[in-house]
């Protein structure tokens, strides 16, 4: 999984008295940027004071060498993107994504409150971006979501059976999770922070 954008917490006793953004940024390898440093309250935490996430998940359907790192490849022939956007459109209609979930009895509860959920289609379906934010997000969630509406967009599941599972609980019969190179985290969200999507 890639993060476009991401927070993690530190806490010092006293301000810096040199850039932390552009020593940090000399030293870390090439695939990693810091962008800012952020004064928040002393018992800050990143994880836990999230109160929302955003996921996007990008493919393109036609393939390319280029984007082989950061997106991820399905033939657009026989695929039925309208039938997909139907599947995404059910999606927030449920708060328990049991069947969504890699493992999902590890956590003590499978419900997630998703506030949006997006299929963007652009260059005549050519580029495809699945939008999800929460919060919270299961194990493998965002990655088996896209893989089943993959299977309703190819035809290998009907969308009754893809709504089914989420109103049941019961895993599809056949889970395959969509490809990691598609993933990003690209959005956290705070209550006393307000910060664009990248």
């Amino acid at each position: 999984m890639h993060a476009s954008q991401y927070f993690c917490h530190i806490k010092v006793e006293s301000d810096f008295d040199y850039d932390p953004v552009f020593r940090l940024n000399r030293i870390l390898p090439n695939d990693i940027t810091i962008h800012h440093f952020i004064k928040v309250a002393w018992d800050t935490h990143a994880q836990k004071d999230a109160i929302s996430r955003t996921y996007t998940y990008r493919i393109h359907t036609t393939k390319d060498a280029f984007l082989s790192e950061l997106s991820t490849f399905y033939p657009k022939e026989n695929m039925d993107v309208e039938l997909m956007q139907k599947a995404v459109e059910i999606l927030p209609r449920y708060r328990d994504f049991r069947a969504m979930c890699r493992q999902p009895d590890r956590y003590r509860t499978t419900h997630c409150e998703l506030t949006a959920a997006q299929l963007l289609v652009e260059n005549d379906g050519e580029r495809l971006t699945f939008v999800f934010t929460a919060s919270r997000f299961l194990r493998g969630m965002v990655r088996i979501l896209v893989g089943q509406i993959l299977e309703v967009g190819y035809g290998r599941e009907s969308l009754e059976a893809f709504e089914n599972n989420l109103k049941t609980g019961q895993a599809p019969a056949f889970t395959k999770g969509a490809y990691p190179q598609g993933l990003y985290l690209s959005g956290v969200r705070y209550d006393f922070l307000e910060w664009p999507l990248i």
